[in-house]
């Protein structure tokens, strides 16, 4: 997810979460200048330079963690690629939640964020509202394809650089030119042209298709 550890020479763990705008940069050495938003800088042996990690919003966590490292995030699920499908059916199909709040709850799959849960339900014909318990085994697993074959690709690309997101060498990603609903309310669906929607699901935005994405009656 938004967790990064990073293991240290000295044995300890440098781990950051980086909120909403929180980011790691690569500076060289001769390109030192100091940033308006660093929060902490650290230096390499070799005087290449330095990676800071800055934050403008201040809503990220980062700190060094002496001994077990998974303790601060041995709460999280599991990761997005790294989880089973017959792990992912039991997490959902054993809940009783809508389907959008319960893909962007970070203890039951961790790295799932609101663009790429947006673009996962889109591919998989999913609507945002959808009770977990009420996908049949066929839908968990065109979700399940789905959510990986959107991350694979985000990976790919950058990831998405809709506001303020850049890698660590200021690189903008490119996923963003791939997205099919995230964003895009009242343009049209890139498969039925039918105009796309937004409403709000747990106290996020979701985008979807109302005709692609019909909402279960049951």
């Amino acid at each position: 997810g938004k967790n990064i550890l990073i293991s240290l020479s000295n044995g300890k763990t440098w781990l950051t979460h980086l909120g909403m705008t929180g980011h790691l940069f690569f500076y060289s050495n001769n390109n030192l200048t100091a940033e308006k938003h660093d929060v902490l800088k650290i230096k390499f042996k070799n005087n290449s330079g330095e990676l800071r990690f800055e934050d403008m919003r201040k809503f990220g966590r980062t700190y060094i963690v002496e001994d077990h490292p998974q303790k601060p995030i041995e709460k999280l699920g599991p990761e997005p690629l790294k989880v089973s499908f017959k792990q992912f059916e039991k997490i959902f199909s054993s809940r009783k939640r809508k389907m959008k709040p319960a893909l962007l709850d970070q203890s039951l799959i961790a790295g799932i964020g609101n663009i790429y849960a947006d673009e996962s339900l889109f591919e998989a014909k999913i609507h945002p509202e959808t009770r977990t318990d009420r996908l049949s085994q066929k839908k968990l697993s065109a979700l399940y394809q789905a959510i990986r074959k959107i991350i694979k690709r985000a990976i790919e690309t950058g990831g998405s650089s809709v506001r303020s997101y850049v890698d660590v060498e200021g690189r903008k990603g490119y996923f963003q030119i791939f997205h099919k609903v995230y964003g895009k309310e009242g343009e049209r669906c890139p498969r039925c042209k039918t105009k796309i929607k937004r409403i709000v699901v747990g106290q996020r935005s979701s985008h979807f298709c109302p005709k692609c994405q019909r909402k279960s009656m049951n």
